[in-house]
């Protein structure tokens, strides 16, 4: 998807697909660097309204971000943080049978593998990265 409509082309794809999923209705997230309301209300948006459709439909995340980053917007138990150092450029997005990159800024473009050996490898990894990210303070407990 390119343009500026790719971010959304994509989340529609993400929602489409595990609609359809019988096994695995989860979406892991690896490099989300997520971003206040104030700082961007348009994206902010974006994601809050998707968050509410998979939560509507059965949808689970988890997601590994910078640490540090206390920009939930999903419940804040989703998330897991690893080092900064560990340099995320773009997130990257599994789901089904497929893996997506998201590039988030000018020019806006997602890329989506739909392979399920790519998407089983990056999962595996996925949970790898997270049983050894450190689970973030409780909003409030900061």
């Amino acid at each position: 998807y390119e343009g500026d409509e790719a971010e959304e082309q994509l989340l529609n794809d993400i929602y489409e697909t595990l609609l359809l999923e019988s096994e695995s209705k989860e979406i892991l997230i690896y490099g989300l660097d997520e971003i206040s309301q104030a700082e961007n209300p348009q994206a902010y948006g974006l994601a809050k309204a998707q968050l509410e459709r998979l939560t509507k439909a059965g949808i689970k995340e988890r997601i590994i971000s910078p640490e540090g980053n206390s920009n939930f917007i999903a419940p804040w138990h989703y998330y897991r943080w690893v080092p900064e150092a560990a340099g995320f450029k773009t997130p990257l997005f599994i789901y089904g049978s497929k893996i997506a990159l998201n590039n988030d800024r000018p020019p806006y473009k997602s890329i989506v593998i739909d392979n399920e050996l790519f998407a089983d490898t990056c999962r595996h990894l996925f949970n790898f990265a997270w049983e050894r990210s450190s689970v973030p303070p409780q909003p409030g407990d900061r």
